[in-house]
């Protein structure tokens, strides 16, 4: 994906308009001591902003769900027609006919796995479902169009957690305005995938941004800990960023016996390599980083920070980090 400038201008607006701040105003007292705002536990100050979040959404739903009745009862009214039915006609519609039933079965047949008329309710009542979501998002484009409406509802901001960052494989520009910090699993396939994302990112944003990679190895097949120990050793020869492209370039064929191989791949030392690896430092360096990583409530591969605010990924991430970039460059302007 390619990001134009007024795309980029576009997200520096939808940033600033979510500035305000999540952090909550909760309190509570244990074993002496009061833990209020920053001094909450960071994974209970991030689990506060996802319930936060929560609500906003569902604050958004209800908003359209009143709104929807308004214009349906309003249309009712003025067509001098019972409002049970004008809702069936604007949001329910009719219910799929038998080509549409069977167009859909025939399309999904390997995945259904049973005979169509033993599925044929199921799907009358699938298919009747997702038109009526359809007839609901193209009649709230129709409100906004027709009636200016739009849902204001506050987005509360990610609290900035504290991370470390010293030791850890950097790269960018060293006084870089706006850190991100990755949490990755070597054989995590949306971890690769999210390589070239950071990669385009870099090249809008050069020196302006620094991203800082961290280690949680969440395949239980316990691969993912050894490259990643390997990481930690070809980082002590100054290649962990070739090591890290060749390992995620190798992601669905990598082995335990895979980072020395990657070492000679790079031409390490392959004598300080073994004996770094057989070292109970590196493993421990590496449980260090997945053990700050579940203290932050992080559990899932990747996961970016920005300046400390965890991103919300969604469907495109370079966008979704590109928001976030751009949110912390205005407020440091």
């Amino acid at each position: 994906m390619n990001l134009t400038a007024s795309t980029l201008g576009a997200l520096a607006l939808l940033a600033a308009a979510t500035i305000a701040s999540a952090e909550s105003n909760t309190t509570f007292r244990y074993d002496g001591v009061t833990y209020a705002g920053e001094t909450l536990p960071q994974s209970l100050r991030q689990r506060l902003h996802e319930i936060a979040l929560e609500a906003a959404e569902r604050s958004r739903q209800e908003i359209d769900r009143y709104v929807l009745d308004l214009y349906v009862t309003e249309r009712a009214i003025l067509a001098d027609r019972p409002v049970d039915e004008m809702r069936r006609e604007l949001i329910v519609g009719p219910p799929p006919d038998e080509a549409t039933l069977r167009a859909f079965y025939d399309d999904n047949k390997d995945r259904i796995g049973a005979p169509f008329d033993q599925v044929k309710d199921q799907l009358t009542q699938f298919l009747a479902q997702r038109i009526a979501q359809e007839n609901v998002v193209a009649l709230l484009a129709r409100i906004a169009a027709e009636k200016g409406y739009v849902a204001e509802v506050e987005t509360p901001r990610a609290p900035q957690l504290k991370i470390a960052t010293e030791g850890y494989p950097v790269k960018g520009g060293a006084e870089a305005d706006v850190t991100i910090i990755e949490f990755a699993d070597f054989q995590c396939p949306y971890c690769e995938a999210a390589t070239t994302a950071i990669d385009n990112l870099m090249k809008i944003y050069g020196d302006r941004i620094r991203v800082v990679f961290r280690d949680l190895p969440v395949n239980p097949s316990g691969v993912s800990r050894r490259v990643a120990e390997g990481g930690v050793c070809a980082a002590a020869q100054g290649a962990f960023w070739p090591y890290h492209n060749r390992a995620f370039s190798q992601r669905a064929d990598l082995t335990a016996e895979t980072p020395p191989l990657l070492a000679a791949e790079l031409g390490l030392d392959a004598d300080d390599f073994a004996a770094c690896l057989a070292d109970k430092a590196t493993a421990a360096r590496v449980a260090a980083s997945e053990a700050e990583a579940l203290s932050l409530g992080v559990t899932g591969t990747p996961t970016f920070f920005v300046e400390g605010r965890l991103v919300s990924p969604g469907p495109d991430l370079e966008a979704a980090l590109a928001a976030a970039i751009e949110a912390e460059l205005a407020e440091a302007r």
